[in-house]
């Protein structure tokens, strides 16, 4: 997506925007149709709207990727992510800007969505999937962590 925003000929022409993901390209579409009032009045006036709808949806890329970047699982005790044996914390908020987090546990009988472990008895890999979204955009961020067993 940077590449086709980058780009220094922000022209609703440019072919750099066929980089946009369908669904950025319906975001463009609807804003656009959205914001029409009474129409168009010339070809400037739909350029200014589609740099302004670009210019936010490069506003929420640049705010979700941060908040990706800086996503951290919160451990209780001594517990890390490659040990753990209590609940988890899987924060529902971006820590830099808000955007919405929802979790999802491949193993939901060791790790629920909401964090809650049930010790297996013996030491078992468990992915979390966080899905990021805000306003125009969205986000996965993946993490493993290990739940010790009760064996040990």
């Amino acid at each position: 997506m940077l590449d086709a925003l980058a780009s220094s000929t922000l022209q609703l022409n440019n072919p750099d925007y066929s980089s946009l993901e369908d669904y950025e390209l319906e975001i463009v579409a609807q804003y656009i149709m959205n914001n029409k009032g009474t129409g168009y009045e010339s070809r400037d006036q739909i350029q200014e709207m589609f740099d302004e709808i670009i210019q936010l949806i490069l506003e929420d890329w640049s705010k979700i990727t941060e908040d990706a970047r800086n996503l951290r699982i919160g451990y209780s005790g001594s517990d890390r992510g490659s040990h753990v044996t209590l609940d988890i914390t899987l924060p529902t908020c971006g820590p830099i800007n808000g955007s919405t987090i929802t979790w999802e546990s491949k193993n939901p009988l060791i790790i629920s969505n909401s964090g809650q472990v049930t010790r297996p008895s013996d030491d078992t890999m468990v992915s979390l999937t966080a899905f990021l979204s805000n306003r125009y955009e969205h986000r996965v961020a993946l993490f493993n962590v290990i739940v010790k067993g009760n064996n040990q």
